[in-house]
């Protein structure tokens, strides 16, 4: 009996059928199912965020308009070369105009005055000094024109300084020598030419500081024949005809002084250069 239960039993192991686990199969149905939900889900969340802006933009004033009717211009890339820069200005000069109300002081008794009109240009820092007459030159004149108490005036540049009086009375000087004068041109202001003189040069006929400007200086042949008796020469080498002033082209005499040294001179020209001067009788 035992030996016949043995093949059975290894028949029923061979025989007996082996349970194996299948895995479930995705179900592709419901996957494409879950991301059209999610598209729907995103796609409602940007449009409501979308109509919130279009909703502000609205509301600040601005008009959108679709994208293929905006047209922008090419933004321009300027260097830092290009960039314009904005120079300061420099101003090397400024007109002037100076009126004077001045008495004809001379021999006569009978004093006349006039409005002079002074126009010159001058730099910006420059200063101007009015001088007037003190009291005890008019004092004994009864008829002297009530308020004609200008005499002139000085311009201040640093330490240069150029003084301009209108004179009435002159008188010429004889040299022994002829001189070294500077030399400028100013055709509104005289016929010929202006000279520039030192002051030193003519003695004791002015004061020995600065220069002064005269029309009036003659050294060529027989012009100073005239004062030879009064140098002992019958023809000295050079004179001043009609005194140490710039004679304007209505005949008017100025004394002009410049105070200056060095290169400071240089202003004292370009001023008497721009310098033009009218005068009217008052009455």
């Amino acid at each position: 009996m035992k030996n016949q239960n043995v093949p059975q039993k290894e028949q029923s192991l061979v025989t007996q059928p082996v349970a194996i686990q299948v895995k479930p199969k995705i179900n592709h149905l419901i996957i494409s199912f879950f991301v059209l939900i999610c598209c729907l889900v995103f796609g409602l969340i940007g449009y409501h965020l979308g109509k919130q802006n279009q909703n502000k933009t609205s509301s600040s004033g601005n008009i959108l308009l679709p994208s293929s009717m905006v047209t922008r211009p090419p933004k321009e890339t300027v260097s830092p070369t290009s960039i314009p820069t904005t120079q300061p200005t420099i101003v090397s000069s400024v007109p002037e105009t100076i009126t004077l109300k001045v008495a004809a002081m001379g021999g006569s008794l009978n004093i006349d005055a006039y409005n002079f009109v002074f126009t010159f240009n001058r730099k910006p820092n420059d200063t101007i000094t009015i001088l007037k007459r003190d009291e005890n030159e008019y004092k004994n004149f009864p008829n002297f024109p009530q308020g004609a108490i200008d005499k002139g005036f000085f311009i201040k540049h640093e330490n240069a300084k150029l003084e301009i009086l209108p004179v009435f009375e002159s008188g010429g000087i004889p040299l022994e020598k002829k001189l070294t004068p500077i030399i400028i041109s100013n055709p509104k202001l005289a016929d010929g030419p202006i000279f520039r003189i030192k002051n030193a040069e003519l003695g004791s006929y002015r004061s020995q500081e600065g220069w002064f400007y005269t029309t009036q200086y003659r050294d060529g042949p027989n012009d100073c024949a005239p004062w030879g008796t009064n140098v002992g020469q019958p023809n000295p080498p050079a004179c001043i005809l009609t005194g140490t002033n710039v004679i304007t082209k209505d005949g008017q005499s100025l004394d002009i002084t410049c105070y200056a040294e060095g290169g400071e001179v240089n202003w004292c020209d370009k001023i008497i250069e721009s310098l033009s001067v009218s005068k009217n009788k008052l009455n």
